[in-house]
């Protein structure tokens, strides 16, 4: 049987003698968390289905895109408040020059 390398560190470091080297709960939980939610999904998860892997791919991009997209609206919201302000600037510049 091929376990995946995330598998079996996992398991190897559970299975230490030395009860320091092991990990806790807790690290266990998160690792496996990890592998599960797409992170280590185009490598390390050989046990599930391939459909649950394109699932875990596409909510993976899903997420990214809906990250990008957000950044990039705050991104635009700025700089359009910037150019209102330079606007605005320019605007005042124009009517301190011209003569009443």
């Amino acid at each position: 049987m091929d376990i995946a390398e995330a598998y079996l560190e996992i398991m190897q470091r559970a299975w230490s003698e030395k009860p320091d080297h092991r990990p806790t709960f807790d690290e266990m939980n998160e690792h496996l968390k990890l592998m599960t939610m797409g992170k280590y999904v185009l490598n390390y998860l050989p046990f599930s289905s391939s459909h649950h892997r394109k699932t875990n791919i596409v909510d993976h991009m899903f997420k990214m895109m809906e990250t990008y997209s957000t950044e990039l609206e705050e991104q635009v919201s700025a700089r359009t408040a910037e150019l209102e302000s330079e606007k605005r600037k320019k605007e005042y510049l124009i009517a301190r020059l011209l003569p009443p």
